[in-house]
């Protein structure tokens, strides 16, 4: 807070003046401490005696009391020589967060294995010089292998690219097809993905999504040069994309030269059957990109995905990538290669399918069905003032939730998602507890409502 200036008086006159004004104004206060004269000294770049001078003129004026804690503003220090502050405007304290259960959340504390920390050791101990922007080869090898076991997706190391997560692979991609696409978008889908979307420089339309997902009729008519779509588990409501639907689109995007960008959203945390195909698997045309990450299934904070590319625009996703972390990737690599995150996947699906049977025992089956697989569920409520109702008095017992209604481009539903991942078991069952208490207080859950699991 101090600063010196050539020709405004000695440096010792002008430290003890700055620091007097300093305690007067009251931003010091009785028994604050003041930095050493050693700390001091260095910052202002002066002498240690110039601050000592300063300092000892304080302590004779009454304003400083040194002891054996160091140097600080005179706890005994007159009132009436303060000038008085200004008057703050009081402000509400702001509740204490409690816990947040928006969707998407991750329960990390089963990460932190034998396995885990293992590839840790080994990236650290021969740290990385860093990997081309396509990534380095052997984790390419890795995720391939793993998108063709779990996805059905036929891929090579080539058909890879390593992102830092989704959005920046989609952002590479959206590069590669060109500035101001056009980008058809799920209605409901990601709110935050559609302002990324716009913030980029591309048109953003919504289609409706039925039981079967995007509705092909209403792509057919806007045309878009990109389509955006989470077929294997759509975000929010957990619908999968039939298999005629999936040819529909295809066939579409082979007509019109269109790219279908995969968000391969939770398709690998499905707990009830098996995980559906890629739409990659099933692509015999190349007009297929398909996003992942691993920050649902491992770590928000990993900052790590991949894209398998279509060849059409390999080249040109390559030229515009940037590269991830070397240290992650291998350590990744690492993690991959001993098997850690195989098991690490079975764990959680485990994991999840528990928390899943929680929110049945909370909502019941009659008033709410689960969803078949990921790290959320949904619960209709009767209208808007309801939804508001419910977010806000959760927002007073400091738990957070997420409105419905702003997953649709227009308000259509209204409802909570809530995420059951982030928690332990018992956790998740108090939190959950809590949050339909809230809703009976607001109103009957309907009993039409339910959370779409299709």
């Amino acid at each position: 807070m101090l600063s010196l200036e050539p020709g405004a008086g000695s440096l010792p006159h002008q430290i003890t003046r700055q620091l007097r004004g300093l305690i007067d104004q009251g931003r010091l206060a009785p028994g604050d401490p003041v930095p050493s004269t050693r700390a001091l000294a260095g910052d202002l770049g002066v002498s240690r005696g110039t601050v000592v001078a300063a300092y000892t003129q304080l302590v004779g004026e009454g304003y400083l009391a040194s002891g054996r804690g160091g140097t600080r503003v005179n706890p005994e220090l007159p009132a009436e020589r303060l000038r008085p502050r200004e008057p703050r405007q009081r402000t509400p304290a702001p509740v204490r967060r409690r816990a947040d259960l928006r969707p998407g959340i991750p329960n990390t504390e089963a990460l932190t294995g034998t396995a885990w920390r293992a590839a840790w050791r080994a990236a650290a101990a021969r740290p990385s010089l860093g990997y081309p922007a396509q990534g380095a080869y052997r984790l390419r090898e890795l995720v391939a292998e793993h998108l063709r076991v779990t996805r059905s997706a036929p891929a090579t190391a080539e058909d890879v690219l390593i992102t830092s997560g989704a959005r920046d692979g989609l952002r590479t991609l959206l590069g590669a097809v060109g500035p101001g696409s056009m980008v058809a978008v799920e209605d409901p889908g990601y709110p935050s993905l559609r302002a990324v979307l716009r913030d980029h420089g591309h048109r953003v339309v919504p289609v409706p999504v039925d039981a079967e997902g995007m509705e092909i009729a209403a792509l057919e008519e806007l045309n878009p040069q990109v389509v955006l779509v989470t077929p294997s588990h759509q975000y929010p409501l957990g619908a999968t994309m039939s298999a005629p639907r999936r040819h529909q689109l295809l066939d579409y995007a082979a007509r019109r030269g269109a790219i279908v960008v995969e968000d391969d959203y939770d398709s690998e945390l499905r707990y009830v059957g098996q995980p559906h195909p890629a739409l990659a698997g099933v692509d015999s045309r190349g007009r297929v990109a398909t996003l992942g990450s691993f920050s649902k299934t491992v770590a928000p904070g990993l900052g790590l995905g991949f894209v398998l590319m279509p060849e059409a625009l390999r080249a040109r996703m390559c030229a515009r990538a940037t590269p991830a972390s070397g240290m992650v990737q291998d350590a990744m690599i690492h993690f991959m290669e001993a098997d850690g995150f195989r098991h690490h996947l079975e764990r959680m699906r485990r994991e999840y399918r528990r928390r899943r049977q929680v929110f049945v025992e909370v909502f019941g089956q009659r008033r709410a069905a689960p969803m078949d697989g990921g790290l959320h569920a949904v619960v209709y409520l009767e209208g808007a003032e309801q939804e508001r109702a419910v977010v806000e008095r959760c927002a007073r017992r400091g738990l957070v939730v997420q409105a419905l209604s702003e997953y649709w481009s227009s308000p259509q539903r209204s409802g909570i998602v809530l995420g059951i991942g982030a928690y332990s078991l018992d956790r998740t069952r108090e939190l959950l507890g809590e949050v339909h208490t809230v809703i009976r207080a607001v109103e009957s859950i309907d009993p039409r409502a339910k959370v779409e699991g299709r």
